[in-house]
């Protein structure tokens, strides 16, 4: 303090240590809010720290995750007659089919026109439409379509090309030609008794329209499973079979088609389970780490922060979320991944290896699958680790707030310095003279005592 440190020569008391109290109390309150302020940036940034190691733990995990992997092996004895596809995860099994007889469409015919001819007249004009009914697999399906126009001098391939803009999913036309005429043919695109089309005619083209005929009726196919009769409207057989596609091909009662689906499992279930327990575990850690950020309390955490509220929403949907695209096990708690009362994710083994041996590729893909949990988690901690993500951001604010106490902790030293300094240099002085005073109070004192002995002497 440029010297001037030093005790009361005149009032004998330790000026340092008084100046000291005196400083300290008028900068108590900036030194408690530079405190406050410092400790609540550091606690924020160690609560982020706690945050993204919970989360990197968790990755971490999700990698190691072994998969366990499924094949399929489907044939058919003759795809000539029945050939069979994969569509789904089908069950191990064996059985033969017998097609009785193939699914046929609904065919109908107009009158025969010379090759070439105009269906109409010179002046005449007329509209069609197109109806259509599928009343197959309780479907009640009829449906008119909108007026086609059409004009003397079109022939039959004119109509047909128009007729196939419609709906050329459930019907469409073509020009047949026998001996000397030509016919438009109607045909549906499916087959079965219940699927039909019909030809509405007016103006000029009402006996056009009235000319139709049915040619051949449409039918279902038939064909026994195993000696068991069954029906279905069309020659490819979906959702019938778990997991299989069948298309009949031939009609040959006499023949079996033996169909069979052989399936091998890889990769050892005991490691998978292992590994998403270890997953379950780092998921409670990542959702611990949240709630405390979320709660806070007067050591740590980040109470109100809209953007931990926000991830632990993601976190919290994903891991209740449903896959539709799936049909055995669509959530993680049709495998043994549910929530517990105490908020906590537990895990069954027992289930998660029967759900294994069940469907272990729906497994699979709910975990791993491109709309996988695993995935989504994935993709939820990088948004967390991006540069310019949100919580990165926060935590580089958190910094630059330690940053900024720092300064003005520099500042506040120099302020007590200067405080300091100005109190001694006061006090120092005020002590001066309280010696001064005590000099002349001692001479006086001194004066009065040689008065008084000077007296006694005469």
């Amino acid at each position: 303090m440029g010297g001037l440190a030093i005790p009361g020569i005149g009032s004998g008391l330790d000026l340092e240590a008084m100046v000291k109290v005196i400083a300290d109390s008028q900068l108590a309150p900036k030194e408690a809010s530079i405190k406050r302020l410092e400790e609540r940036a550091e606690l924020q940034l160690s609560t982020l720290g706690m945050l993204f190691e919970a989360a990197g733990k968790l990755l971490k995990m999700i990698h190691a995750v072994p998969v366990a992997s499924i094949s399929y092996e489907i044939t058919s004895s003759d795809p000539s007659r029945v050939a069979v596809t994969r569509d789904g995860n089908p069950p191990e099994s064996s059985f033969q089919i017998q097609v009785e007889h193939l699914a046929m469409n609904h065919q109908i015919r107009s009158n025969g026109y010379p090759p070439g001819s105009a269906v109409l007249m010179a002046g005449q004009s007329g509209n069609i439409r197109l109806k259509f009914e599928d009343n197959s697999q309780g479907q009640d399906i009829s449906e008119i379509s909108s007026p086609i126009a059409i004009r003397s001098g079109e022939t039959l391939r004119n109509i047909a090309s128009k007729i196939n803009t419609i709906s050329p999913d459930k019907y469409y036309a073509e020009v047949a030609s026998e001996v000397s005429n030509e016919y438009l043919m109607l045909r549906t695109r499916a087959g079965g008794s219940d699927i039909q089309v019909h030809v509405i005619g007016d103006g000029d083209l009402q006996t056009f329209a009235y000319g139709f005929s049915v040619i051949q009726r449409g039918q279902g196919a038939a064909y026994l499973v195993d000696g068991t009769s069954r029906t279905h409207p069309g020659n490819r057989v979906e959702g019938v079979f778990p997991g299989l596609i069948l298309d009949l091909k031939r009609a040959d009662p006499s023949i079996n088609v033996e169909i069979s689906t052989r399936v091998t499992s890889s990769g050892d279930s005991q490691q998978m389970t292992a590994g998403v327990e270890k997953f379950v575990e780092s998921c409670n850690g990542f959702m611990g780490v949240l709630l405390m950020a979320k709660r806070g309390d007067v050591k740590q955490g980040l109470p109100g922060n809209p953007l931990v509220r926000q991830l632990s929403n993601s976190f919290d949907r994903i891991l209740g979320q449903i896959n539709m695209s799936l049909s055995n096990f669509r959530s993680l708690a049709d495998i043994g991944i549910a929530r517990q009362r105490d908020g906590t994710i537990g895990f069954n083994s027992q289930k998660f290896q029967r759900s294994l041996q069940t469907d272990t590729e729906e497994v699979v893909q709910l975990l791993t699958g491109d709309d996988g949990v695993f995935k989504d988690i994935v993709q939820l901690t990088r948004k967390m680790e991006q540069p310019n993500g949100g919580l990165q951001a926060q935590g580089r604010s958190f910094e630059r707030e330690i940053q900024q106490s720092s300064k003005r902790r520099i500042a506040l030293d120099f302020e007590r310095e200067q405080i300091t300094d100005r109190l001694l240099r006061k006090y120092v002085a005020m002590d001066q003279k309280v010696g001064q005073l005590k000099q002349v109070g001692t001479s006086i004192e001194l004066l009065q005592s040689m008065l008084v002995n000077s007296g006694r002497s005469r």
